[in-house]
């Protein structure tokens, strides 16, 4: 491995540890689930690191798209019956 890729692959791990690690110690479901998104766009570039073409369109289309879609989704619905149950 050369420096260049060396680099990319730690920028990309960096990519993937980090807003994982936000995403646990977020106190807002949605930022939660924003840092997740992004940890998971570091996954896939790993993917793509690795010549895997198949899996780094498998994880954006399915984690990165339809997962993060849903987690939204309920965080949004979390949040209307939060607000209902207040008023």
């Amino acid at each position: 491995m050369t420096l260049r890729e060396d680099g990319t692959f730690w920028l990309f791990v960096a990519t993937t540890i980090l807003p994982g690690l936000f995403a646990v110690q977020s106190r807002d479901a949605m930022k939660g689930v924003i840092w997740l998104s992004l940890s998971l766009i570091g996954v896939a570039a790993l993917f793509l690191l690795l010549g895997s073409t198949v899996l780094l369109l498998f994880q954006l289309i399915i984690y990165v798209g339809a997962v993060t879609v849903l987690y939204v989704w309920g965080v949004m619905l979390m949040r209307t019956e939060i607000m209902e149950t207040a008023d």
